[in-house]
């Protein structure tokens, strides 16, 4: 692990997605896992770097992941502020899958 999970909190949506929908909530419970040991997910190139450099430095790092859920996409993102005593999850935006 490259840093300790830290006290995890959610906005009320992924609350109940989570307690309603027990896949969903393996995913999310495996994306923390691999956010602690340094998987960044969807995000690009530079914001990987970004984050390595963070965490030597103390600074906040994120992580982007992508559940296909009820014909959208979720989007979500995860956050550890540089204290590292919380992490935070929250849904960046809806895309409609068309089709």
């Amino acid at each position: 692990m490259k840093f300790p999970t830290g006290q995890v909190v959610w906005t009320r949506y992924i609350n109940d997605c989570v307690a309603e929908n027990a896949p969903f909530a393996k995913f999310v419970m495996e994306s923390l896992k691999r956010h602690c040991i340094g998987d960044w997910g969807e995000l690009d190139v530079e914001d990987k770097k970004a984050n390595d450099l963070a965490l030597q430095e103390g600074g906040r790092v994120v992580s982007q992941r992508i559940y296909n859920m009820a014909k959208k996409t979720q989007r979500f993102g995860l956050s550890r502020r540089p204290t590292g005593r919380l992490q935070r999850f929250c849904f960046q935006k809806n895309i409609e899958i068309q089709g």
